[in-house]
């Protein structure tokens, strides 16, 4: 039996290895095929709820294999490295998902932002064509992992997505070289309004 808990513990070491290996290929398809993106988070969805089953299973089957092997051999059992390990490789799936999110969120940023001649504003908007693409890549985000991972992950996630938009949204206002008071106003509706949702 003891053979057996480390047969278990190399082959979970092995396969969280293994989708840890994966998330480096899926990004790989990613930069091939920007249409693949919905695809890549669905798959990164699999990933974490595969590894976080595992994570919950690795307690359950330490009681076990400590019930079928007498003592003292059933005192040194331990799969907490390998608990860390899917930890890990969760925290990399969510930041693989939050580098396609700024990598995108750059495009949003450079593409329409910076774009606006500021300085020449002559009236204030609540819906400016930048806050409308924000919204559309949280959106997009939110509806491709809200029902795909457990509230935790998603939760994570989102303050993920809110903390490196706030830093994007302030470096690219630091970047505006000219405002008016229109400008400023419309900034300051933009910061308000850029998570709600439709």
């Amino acid at each position: 039996m003891v053979d057996i808990y480390r047969i278990i513990k190399q082959n979970l070491n092995r396969y969280i290895e293994t989708l840890r290996t994966q998330i480096g290929k899926e990004e790989a398809i990613l930069k091939k095929d920007e249409k693949f993106d919905k695809r890549f988070l669905l798959n990164l969805c699999v990933f974490i709820n595969t590894i976080d089953y595992m994570k919950e299973t690795i307690n359950k089957m330490t009681d076990v294999i400590v019930s079928l092997i007498d003592e003292p051999y059933n005192q040194n059992l331990d799969f907490s490295d390998e608990e860390d390990f899917c930890a890990r490789v969760c925290i990399e799936t969510i930041n693989a998902m939050m580098r396609l999110y700024e990598s995108k969120l750059d495009v949003t940023l450079t593409s329409n932002m910076l774009k606006i001649a500021w300085d020449k504003l002559e009236n204030v908007i609540l819906f400016s064509p930048y806050i409308n693409d924000f919204k559309a890549l949280t959106n997009f985000f939110a509806d491709a992992i809200k029902d795909n991972i457990s509230n935790v992950y998603v939760i994570r996630t989102l303050k993920c997505i809110s903390e490196i938009t706030n830093n994007k949204f302030v470096d690219a206002i630091f970047k505006i070289k000219k405002i008016n008071d229109f400008s400023v106003q419309q900034l300051q509706i933009g910061f308000l309004i850029r998570f709600r949702r439709n």
